[in-house]
């Protein structure tokens, strides 16, 4: 499956009225073969991923509901283009459903790692003392959780039922003793709140619905024991463990229980004893391992997915928790997947991430394959996409701040760059130019802040500084003004930015720099 336009998202999340525009943010809506996006936190990254995971019809489509936008008065809209072979399609979303399901996505998030890795307590029937038990893969979670529920269902509505075999034993008494015995010996409270044929009514109905619970039970257990439990998908997933959790692998596939698929897991370095240990592997494993170990099953059920290049495989901030020693590994099998599969879409809030997932792909992509590059920011009180110069935006220093507030200058409305970034990036500006201008007198060191270079070229005497000494109090309101949203400044957490005012500053920094 291939998403070929993204043409708006409205009332979804923080997308409140986008609509993709060439003229307003540099990218009309045309999706790639390959697709990187950057962004923030909290800017919208995991809407859009739940978004594309919604079009599938085994996905929760309660979860895009549930992301309606606060206050917002009309019906929320998607609207896709898809290439589903052979035709291009529209696709919609209009508040409740999409018009069309399309089933050829996996996604790879924070949810997968919840519904995949069910953690279960150290397993008695292994004859490890090292080994621990848990559930892989969301068909065998769910089920587990069904079944779970399914017995404490069977629990209760057998106890009903005892209740009412009693109350039927004590109506069928009742109804054998005479009239004038149950007037005389017979106490009101002894008497059946129920009449027998009621009772009768009311067992007949519950046996239907214990009768309903058991085959579903069975079903459960029979789906459960269908799913990935090759050895060829063992061994995938430990290939995987190897590189991101070195020390965990999955040790066998137990099914004793007839109710659960429960791999066992070795945890080196621990000495994990059921009989002694009560913990989970929620106690055991730190944040890092759970996501490498749902990571690995992922990129394994991949492995083994028949078809995978017709599908469209959506990555969301797959380094979540997991250290930079794992980076390389992480760049190097996405890249792989992502040239095996029919459209690959990474979110990240990592843009060196971004940036170096980029430079993989361009060395081993097709010469005909695309790779597009965007950025999920915020404008006019919406959410929206924008094309994104990554290799510019990580540079560092003096050239990425002299681009900032140029971009910022240029598209005060529609900027990549929020007024928070540009504002701090107005004082690093000037500041740097100062010290980069009077390195060979070694009058100032990288930890001279623009205050102090100020104060030092107003006191010297050295006619070298004459020139700047005419802009002393134009440094000094710019260093003035950028200070308020410096993050060591405790009055910027209340100071909010006007956009008009912040150009102001942009345009006086750029004309400043020209004259010193």
């Amino acid at each position: 499956m291939y998403i070929t336009e993204i043409v708006h998202i409205k009332g979804i999340g923080k997308y409140v009225d986008y609509t993709a525009s060439k003229q307003n943010y540099g990218w009309d809506g045309n999706m790639s073969k390959f697709n990187l996006l950057y962004a923030d936190n909290a800017s919208g990254k995991t809407t859009l991923t739940q978004i594309i995971k919604s079009i599938s019809s085994s996905s929760d489509i309660s979860e895009i509901r549930k992301r309606k936008t606060f206050n917002y008065t009309g019906n929320p809209s998607i609207k896709l283009k898809v290439n589903n072979d052979p035709t291009q399609q529209v696709i919609e979303y209009h508040g409740a459903n999409w018009n069309q399901n399309i089933d050829e996505i996996i996604v790879f998030d924070t949810y997968f790692v919840e519904r995949n890795v069910y953690i279960l307590s150290p397993s008695k029937k292994t004859g490890d003392a090292d080994s621990v038990s848990l559930l892989l893969g969301e068909d065998s979670v769910e089920a587990y959780e069904k079944l779970s529920k399914l017995k404490m269902d069977l629990s209760s509505l057998s106890g009903s039922k005892g209740q009412l075999i009693q109350m039927r034993n004590r109506a069928t008494e009742y109804q054998k003793i005479s009239k004038i015995a149950r007037a005389v010996q017979i106490p009101k409270y002894f008497t059946p709140s129920l009449s027998l044929e009621e009772i009768e009514t009311q067992l007949r109905g519950l046996d239907v619905s214990i009768e309903k619970i058991k085959k579903e039970m069975e079903k459960l257990k029979q789906r459960m024991n269908k799913s990935s439990v090759s050895e060829t998908f063992i061994n995938a997933t430990n290939k995987y463990l190897r590189y991101f959790a070195p020390g965990l692998e999955l040790s066998a596939l137990y099914m004793k229980t007839k109710t659960a698929i429960v791999y066992g897991i070795k945890v080196h370095g621990y000495s994990i004893r059921s009989k002694v240990e009560n913990s989970s592997l929620k106690r055991i494993l730190s944040e890092g391992e759970k996501n490498a170990l749902a990571f690995s099953f992922f990129l394994a059920k991949l492995e083994i997915l028949p078809n995978l290049d017709k599908y469209l495989v959506v990555f969301d901030d797959p380094l979540s928790s997991m250290d930079a020693a794992r980076r390389s590994s992480s760049i190097y099998h996405l890249c792989s997947v992502a040239n095996k599969v029919e459209q690959f879409i990474l979110l990240s809030h990592d843009k060196l991430f971004v940036r170096d997932m980029l430079n993989e792909l361009t060395s081993r992509k097709k010469k005909t394959d695309i790779i597009s590059v965007l950025k999920i920011g915020h404008t006019n009180n919406s959410s929206a996409i924008f094309t994104y110069d990554v290799a510019e935006d990580t540079k560092t220093g003096m050239a990425r701040d002299l681009k900032i507030v140029n971009d910022f200058r240029s598209n005060v409305d529609t900027s990549i760059y929020s007024p928070e970034e540009v504002a701090g990036s107005l004082r690093r500006l000037v500041e740097g130019f100062l010290r980069l201008k009077y390195s060979s007198l070694g009058c100032f060191d990288e930890k001279q802040m623009l205050g102090g270079i100020i104060n030092y070229i107003e006191k010297s005497a050295d006619p070298i500084f004459d020139n700047d000494k005419k802009y002393i109090e134009e440094l000094r309101e710019i260093k003035d003004y950028s200070n308020k949203f410096h993050h060591s400044d405790a009055s910027s957490v209340v100071e909010t930015i006007n956009n008009t005012e912040l150009k102001t500053y942009c345009d006086r920094v750029l004309k400043i720099l020209l004259k010193l």
